[in-house]
């Protein structure tokens, strides 16, 4: 996984937080995953796993590991280095 650049702050959350952020139109990932190239959208109103390397939308069903992960972040759109605002 790349590392953060310089100017960015890397803060996990929780599944709640992820949620509420993938509904705010954000990209998330799992640190545990260590791939910012799959991360989690909505699309059609339905959560969905999005793997670059194949392109495609899979169904994304939360498991008892997503939900109790603390390790939650945005994927930020420039160079797929995982950032997190905070609000």
């Amino acid at each position: 996984m790349p590392s953060p650049s310089p100017k960015s702050v890397v803060t996990s959350m929780d599944v709640f937080d992820a949620l509420r952020a993938i509904r705010d139109g954000h990209r998330i990932t799992k640190l545990e995953w260590a791939n910012p190239n799959i991360y989690c959208v909505m699309h059609d109103r339905k959560l969905h796993i999005h793997k670059v390397e194949d392109n495609l939308l899979h169904p994304w069903i939360l498991n008892d590991g997503d939900m109790a992960g603390m390790d939650w972040v945005i994927v930020a759109d420039n160079e797929g280095i995982v950032t997190v605002h905070s609000d």
